[in-house]
């Protein structure tokens, strides 16, 4: 449990009655928290497929290199095997964005239905007929 999440479970125990004005900042500051990891995931996932594709170009432009200009069979190995790599390295990083950007929704998705879960637990019963 991060702190964030202590501070919303201590935040919701210590106050009896609803406070709208808590729960809209609490909502907030949970998107905004999401949105920065997200922010974060999307840097990271840019700069790994950058380099896979530097690396899948760099391989592919040495591999035909090297087979057109009569390299030796170990260099036309060793360019094919950095293009695979690049490849499939870009190919992770997107796998890995898409996969954690599904999970970062997700938790969004869970904390906001929290939040107002326990406004409802906080409201005033209906009264009854």
């Amino acid at each position: 449990m991060d702190e964030f999440e202590k501070t919303i479970r201590t935040t919701l125990r210590e106050t009896n009655k609803f406070d709208a004005a808590k729960a809209k900042t609490l909502r907030r500051e949970t998107v905004q928290m999401f949105q920065k990891k997200l922010k974060t995931a999307l840097i990271i996932a840019w700069i790994g497929v950058c380099i896979g594709v530097v690396f899948e170009a760099a391989g592919w432009i040495g591999l035909v290199l090297s087979m057109f200009l009569g390299g030796s069979v170990k260099l036309v190995v060793f360019f094919g095997v950095i293009a695979l790599s690049g490849g499939q390295f870009h190919l992770f990083t997107k796998l890995w964005y898409w996969v954690y950007h599904n999970e970062i929704k997700v938790r969004t998705e869970v904390k906001e239905l929290q939040l107002q879960l326990a406004e409802l637990a906080g409201k005033e019963p209906p009264a009854e007929n």
